[in-house]
């Protein structure tokens, strides 16, 4: 019952945010998928003559790959061939044989299957479901773990590993007849698994592949690309969805041309720079809201271009101004260590990569990657490894000026995107990001959190304050809510309600509007903003007014707007795991941050408000971080609570100077 009343409410919630125009797209989609029915086939059934073509420029000296890179590719590739897997922070305990049995492709971590393979795929309900995560059988059938094992055989010159690759291609066939199953639900997990295997047997090779196995990879091929146009993510959900399902058709054509009838690949790379220019916006944030997700759509686009052997200098120039603004922004928010906020919703999404769980420096590396794409050197912190996907497609190149970098200092604002960066320090820099910026992308902004107005501190190489994460998506409902709550996120809270409400793992109720009050420019350098997620309720506008000193010393000021009587509140600073938060005994309404017992950070409130710390608390789900999906680890969470009237500051110090 409980099951049919959120599905229910998910249905209500999305009906809401559509639009008339989509109303009708709906409809139209939902005629076809029941009409699809009828699509009740074996492979043997598909037409195919077995015209297929190796992408151009994958295959590379697999000889300069670094030690470092070549050691992890072969430390999973091991770990493939063992039939073991670490994916999305979960171990899977079935483990067996490489190439699996073809059940093997509808269990999850746990090995629950959550659907049988001869279900009609849109018949089977998984966005309510709390009995298993969907994504740990998505995440596998993706079969990225085919990339690094065919690189492995490559490198070795093992014709059993190269075999072996297509081996589990063959065993993920024959596990999943043609739209039957859980696996051929979603466009952006079929284009994922197109990409991974097309990259994966461009690398093998195409030579030792008899007729009958020629035939059986296009017939593969040709049911992903038939599927991806016929359901195509429009509307409230042409997101990353929808760059990822014109990706995966550009290089379903390229590897398999014959499949094309329509002649699609023209049109598909016109709407794919229309989406790019949509989802990044003129000054570079992305349109979702989340770095990860937005390196991963720039990743999608690079390989799509790959595959069509496109020169950069045939972009068009909005998109290549779009790509680079985006490569500033990166850079400005990124720590010395590579890693950039985990603003948003972060699934550790890629297309091609060796790393099983959240690789931090994955938005710098895809930042890289444009920059060599289009002939931009920039300097990025040698911190950020090099992964797969610069020795496939995009191996860095060389900085022409031997002259160091300068470094970034000074402070910016993002207005059409939503946030202000400090830069601070330039020998061990202090950066703090400061949200101002709408909550998601289109009418759901599916991948959104209730972070109105949060902040985002780093030290040095040292995330301090950082944001609660993800962890999962459908299986953990209640901690899905909490993940993203303004309880959560670096902001104020007004007894206990988020500045935006939930409807569903990827909808909302209602939400906040932010408007910038004053940017960078202003003559005090301050920052102002506010948002009115609380107005209808408490009648009230959150204003926060943020500043940086030349020392890099921090000041964050909220206040309620328009309000008469005393609010109860909460102000959070949720603090990285790997440090730790005391109360200060020298000071009152102090708390100093500690890594290793070494002091880094201090915060000061004004008395307005109590300090306290909060630490792994089940109840209210306070003092919890994400540090990758599928994993939560409890974290010291500050709180200055109280009954706010007035104007509350906090004074946030480096300590490490």
């Amino acid at each position: 019952m409980a099951g049919i009343v959120d599905s229910i409410r998910w249905h209500k919630s999305r009906l809401a945010a559509m639009s008339v125009p989509e109303l009708g797209h709906r409809t139209a989609e939902q005629v076809l998928r029941l009409s699809g029915r009828r699509f009740n086939r074996e492979w043997a059934e598909i037409s195919a003559t077995g015209n297929i073509l190796e992408l151009p420029n994958v295959r590379r000296a697999y000889g300069e790959i670094p030690d470092e890179l070549r050691a992890r590719i072969a430390k999973q590739a091991q770990s493939t061939i063992a039939g073991q897997f670490e994916l999305l922070g979960a171990s899977w305990t079935h483990t067996c044989a490489m190439p699996p049995a073809p059940a093997f492709w509808h269990l999850d971590a746990a090995g629950i299957q959550l659907s049988g393979p001869d279900n009609y795929c849109f018949d089977i309900s998984y966005r309510t479901r709390a009995d298993g995560e969907i994504k740990h059988v998505w995440e596998i059938s993706r079969l990225q773990f085919l990339v690094p094992l065919a690189v492995h055989a490559r490198v070795t010159g093992d014709p059993q590993t190269g075999k072996l690759v297509l081996d589990i291609i063959l065993s993920w066939m024959q596990g999943n007849r043609p739209y039957r199953g859980l696996n051929w639900i979603s466009g952006v997990e079929l284009a994922l698994r197109a990409i991974s295997v097309a990259v994966a047997l461009s690398i093998v090779g195409l030579e030792q592949l008899d007729e009958a196995t020629r035939i059986q990879i296009e017939r593969f091929f040709s049911a992903h690309f038939f599927w991806l146009k016929r359901y195509p993510s429009l509307h409230s959900s042409q997101n990353n969805h929808r760059i990822a399902e014109l990706a995966g058709s550009i290089v379903c054509v390229t590897f398999a041309p014959g499949i094309d009838r329509g002649m699609n690949v023209r049109r598909d790379l016109d709407d794919l720079m229309i989406q790019l220019e949509s989802q990044i916006l003129g000054d570079g944030i992305g349109a979702e809201q989340s770095p990860t997700y937005t390196a991963f759509s720039i990743e999608l686009a690079l390989v799509a271009f790959s595959a069509l052997d496109l020169a950069s200098e045939l972009l068009p120039t909005s998109v290549r101004d779009r790509l680079l603004a985006w490569v500033d922004h990166v850079q400005w928010i990124s720590s010395p260590a590579g890693s950039v906020p985990r603003i948003g919703d972060c699934d550790d999404g890629k297309v091609i990569g060796t790393d099983s769980c959240g690789d931090p420096s994955y938005v710098v590396s895809i930042a890289r990657s444009v920059t060599s794409y289009l002939n931009h050197p920039v300097s990025f912190s040698p911190h950020s490894r090099p992964d797969l996907r610069d020795a496939i497609f995009f191996p860095p190149k060389p900085v022409a000026s031997t002259a160091p970098a300068m470094p970034l200092v000074g402070t910016r604002t993002w207005e059409a995107g939503g946030y202000s960066v400090w830069r601070r320090r330039p020998s061990n820099p202090v950066v703090l990001v400061f949200d101002h910026g709408p909550l998601g992308y289109l009418s759901i902004a599916a991948h959104g959190h209730a972070d109105a107005l949060s902040v985002w501190l780093s030290i040095g190489e040292v995330q301090v304050v950082v944001d609660p994460g993800t962890y999962v998506y459908n299986s953990a409902p209640l901690w899905r809510e909490r993940f993203r709550s303004s309880i959560s996120h670096n902001t104020l809270s007004i007894v206990g309600v988020s500045s935006s409400s939930t409807a569903g793992s990827f909808n909302w109720s209602a939400k906040s509007n932010t408007r910038l009050v004053c940017g960078s420019a202003s003559p005090t350098g301050k920052v102002v903003a506010e948002h009115d997620g609380y107005l209808k309720q408490f009648g009230v506008l959150h204003r926060r007014s943020v500043s940086m000193s030349d020392e890099g010393r921090i000041i964050v000021a909220d206040e309620l707007i328009g309000g008469s009587d005393p609010l109860p509140v909460q102000i959070s600073f949720l603090i990285n795991p790997c440090l730790s938060a005391r109360l200060n005994d020298r000071r009152r309404n102090s708390i100093v941050i500690e890594k290793a017992g070494r002091p880094m950070a201090e915060f000061r409130g004004d008395g307005v408000l109590e300090p306290r710390i909060a630490f792994g608390e089940d109840d209210a789900g306070r003092g919890w971080v994400s540090p990758s999906f599928g994993r939560r680890e409890p974290a010291h969470q500050i709180l200055f609570e109280g009954r706010l009237s007035g104007p509350s500051i906090v004074e946030i110090e480096p300590l490490d100077q």
